[in-house]
């Protein structure tokens, strides 16, 4: 472990808080949350332990330029004996569900020892205003040194693995620790009412101080198209693109979406943009009409996604709507996010999430099967600008960084200020 970004003297009468991230990657809106958390006067301690060192989604480098951030990565490359313990926990997982065997692990158990002996060696050495844990792990994490410490502490959620999910069996053995510090924490950060209601009730939890932070972007409305796709794949200005943006499973519908475009006017054409299983890539490249599909795969570095989403004139949305994670999505995915900034009208499945949404703006069209995608398209086109518009508007009241974390500060420090 090393501490990768250290805070200069001259803190001051900061009030410090930590973050911790356990198997869990720093995506940009966690990057972005602690920037601005620095901005507005704390200081900010990161504990990250990420199972996946690849891809990297946000990055740490932003944090050499603000001194009251510093980040303890104790992430490693996992080793052969880890991952099968993994595998084998999560088998034994599968089975405990099929003969409904409630499974307890401890919490000192879910957490590598050395990493709480050596978070331990750190925390003693600052006073913090709070911990936040973000995700099952990272609850745990906070909930246990919080223990030790006796500072209150936070759950920031972002998945729901709840038992309507199809891989609640990954995180099976932590259900009774995430209930337990979920019921002890001070407040709930998550992204909406919707997927509020939801973990409440799968973590037995009957109040809850709930902080709403939809997942956000930076940097403002985006008003002027950029040719971006145009110019790296050589599509000619009389081409609309409709976007598929993200990672690439057949959970998403991507299947069906690339095998579709055939049917799209001739005036549209598909770029598929992310990254997935190999296996899976080559057998969507396989069965695509080449004249109507392109293929963009690989990550893009932060900066470019703008760029990049923002040459598109149509994005898709398509997730699953059998569990509550999938389909209360609305305002907990960073697509979601970038198409309202960029002014992109989106197509996604008509869901309670996305029926909120367009409740407050029509920023796209809803569609119950991915047969009506090539009609919402011609929809849209016709009518393009009021859309484009009302996209925009979604952006500055959901999807606005500034905003949304200017009143997540403000629902924090009332939180705080009240212990």
């Amino acid at each position: 472990m090393q501490a990768l970004i250290s805070a200069k003297a001259g803190l001051g009468e900061r009030s410090r808080l930590a973050i911790f991230l356990y198997d869990c990657s720093l995506y940009s809106y966690l990057k972005d949350l602690a920037i601005k958390l620095v901005e507005v006067g704390y200081a900010v301690d990161i504990f990250l332990k990420d199972w996946d060192i690849n891809p990297d989604f946000a990055g740490i480098s932003a944090f050499r330029l603000h001194e009251n951030i510093r980040v303890f990565d104790f992430t490693s490359r996992p080793t052969r004996s880890q991952v099968m313990r993994r595998r084998a926990k999560r088998l034994f997982n599968r089975l405990a569900l099929c003969v409904s065997l409630e499974l307890q692990d401890k919490p000192e158990d879910i957490i590598d020892r050395s990493i709480l002996n050596r978070s331990k060696e750190i925390v003693n050495e600052s006073h913090y205003r709070c911990f936040i844990g973000v995700e099952r792990e990272g609850l745990i994490w906070a909930g246990l040194l919080a223990e030790t410490y006796k500072c209150p502490f936070i759950y920031y959620s972002l998945e729901l693995y709840a038992e309507d999910n199809p891989v609640f069996y990954r995180v099976y053995h932590l259900r009774a620790a995430e209930r337990r510090y979920h019921q002890l924490s001070v407040a709930t950060i998550i992204q909406d009412r919707l997927r509020a209601s939801a973990l409440l009730k799968s973590n037995g939890v009957e109040h809850a101080n709930l902080l709403y932070y939809p997942v956000s972007v930076g940097g403002g409305v985006v008003r002027e198209k950029s040719r971006f796709l145009q110019n790296k794949f050589n599509i000619g200005d009389d081409k609309k693109i409709l976007l598929y943006f993200g990672s690439i499973h057949a959970s998403r519908c991507v299947t069906e979406i690339v095998a579709l475009a055939g049917h799209l006017d001739d005036d549209a054409i598909l770029v598929v943009h992310g990254w997935g299983p190999t296996k899976y890539l080559d057998y969507l490249q396989s069965i695509a009409d080449k004249s109507k599909v392109t293929f963009s795969l690989g990550f893009l570095a932060e900066d470019e996604i703008t760029e990049m989403v923002s040459s598109a004139h149509i994005g898709i949305a398509l997730y699953e709507t059998t569990n509550a994670n999938d389909r209360l999505v609305a305002f907990s995915s960073s697509k979601i996010a970038y198409y309202a900034q960029c002014g992109v009208p989106l197509i996604a499945f008509d869901t309670e999430s996305f029926r909120d949404l367009m409740g407050h703006y029509v920023c796209g069209e809803l569609i119950n099967t991915v047969g009506e995608i090539p009609g919402k398209v011609r929809r849209i086109l016709e009518n393009y600008i009021a859309y484009r518009d009302q996209a925009h508007a979604a952006y500055e009241r959901f999807y606005s960084l500034d905003g949304n974390v200017s009143r997540l500060i403000s629902g924090l420090e009332q939180t705080l200020g009240a212990l």
